[in-house]
């Protein structure tokens, strides 16, 4: 989770245990879309809360669903602050009506 500095921390403090509570930042959660310079037509749809290092264990030969598709580039992502929704998203655009919405509206 990321800190909170300056202003914003001190507004936090005088709002007590239960404000801050309230108030804490939120982790984003993103799904996003990987595709290929090598294979044009190869489109990965994954999930993640920590976008930058997802892409570069992706790039690194990290998981074997997508090394023969290396180099990987970040086409879109849609960031969530649920982490619920964020996966209901990602399993929707994995079915095939949701691929038709992502090439249509998406990316």
């Amino acid at each position: 989770m990321r800190l909170i500095h300056g202003a914003k921390a001190g507004a936090l403090r005088s709002l007590g245990e239960e404000g801050l509570e309230r108030h804490k930042c939120f982790v984003m959660h993103y799904v996003y879309c990987l595709t290929s310079p090598k294979r044009p037509v190869f489109r990965y749809i994954g999930y993640t809360s920590n976008l930058k290092q997802r892409l570069i264990a992706r790039n690194q030969r990290c998981n074997p669903s997508t090394v023969a598709f290396i180099p990987l580039n970040l086409e879109g992502y849609v960031a969530f602050r649920e982490k619920e929704r964020a996966l209901e998203f990602e399993r929707y655009l994995k079915s095939g009506s949701g691929r038709a919405f992502a090439r249509k509206r998406l990316w």
